[in-house]
């Protein structure tokens, strides 16, 4: 189960294509933002501004900022997800607009985003920390000056305890933190990144940002509290 990291992006692509994926992703798009994102966007988030959502999905987070006014913008690495969205958004009459993208770089120009998120603990899907490191360069890349960055990932020490052993297909390979996980629920095999405080903060330091700051989940009104949020300024 463990390969380069092409073989790990595409077994993440491949994981969120299911049947029972797909479905998940559909019903979860009329829940709207979550308390903690809810939190961010009203402490953080300018009153109006473009939005890029990277790992949009089927467009929970993209349609729920659309509707608060920003115009907003989705991508992902998964067509079917996108597939989903772009019906979602052609049905509903929503202005968001969606791209397939390679994981590795945003088809974007320099500046032209005020905000940018990697909700959803999508960054625990993006394989070895060279890719991470990429992937946010490429955001701070296409911000704004004094732009928002913000992400959501797994805490290692709070999550590790509570993962099913039944399910870990491979654990802390190639480095610390990295398992490959068997989700019952969508049918498939998963690669993730469980991360700790300093490396999250080492990340936005060397991808170039001037601040940054880590918050848990539960630091923002949610009831659960092993996932990291992080804010990082341009």
């Amino acid at each position: 189960m463990i390969g380069d990291n092409a073989t790990l992006k595409a077994q993440v692509r491949d994981s969120y294509a299911t049947a029972a994926s797909l479905e998940i992703y559909r019903k979860r798009v009329d829940n709207g933002l979550r308390t903690w994102e809810a939190t961010l966007v009203r402490q953080y988030f300018p009153t109006v501004g473009r939005v890029l959502t990277v790992g949009c999905g089927a467009g929970r987070e993209t349609f729920a900022l659309e509707q608060l006014g920003y115009e907003v913008v989705g991508i992902d690495i998964s067509l079917p997800l996108l597939r989903i969205a772009r019906e979602l958004r052609i049905q509903r009459r929503h202005c968001s607009t969606f791209y397939l993208v390679d994981g590795e770089t945003l088809p974007f120009a320099n500046e032209v985003f005020d905000v940018v998120t990697l909700w959803a603990q999508m960054l625990d899907n993006v394989p070895s920390g060279s890719e991470r490191l990429a992937l946010m360069r490429e955001v701070r890349r296409v911000l704004r000056i004094g732009g928002v960055a913000t992400y959501s990932a797994h805490d290692d020490e709070r999550t590790r305890p509570a993962v099913d052993p039944q399910t870990v297909l491979s654990a802390d390979f190639p480095q610390r933190g990295d398992f490959i996980i068997y989700e019952r629920r969508e049918g498939a095999a998963r690669y993730s990144h469980l991360f700790t405080y300093e490396e999250l903060t080492q990340l936005s330091h060397d991808a170039g940002f001037a601040e940054s700051s880590i918050h848990h989940t539960s630091d923002l009104g949610e009831a659960w509290d092993n996932v990291f949020v992080g804010l990082c300024r341009k």
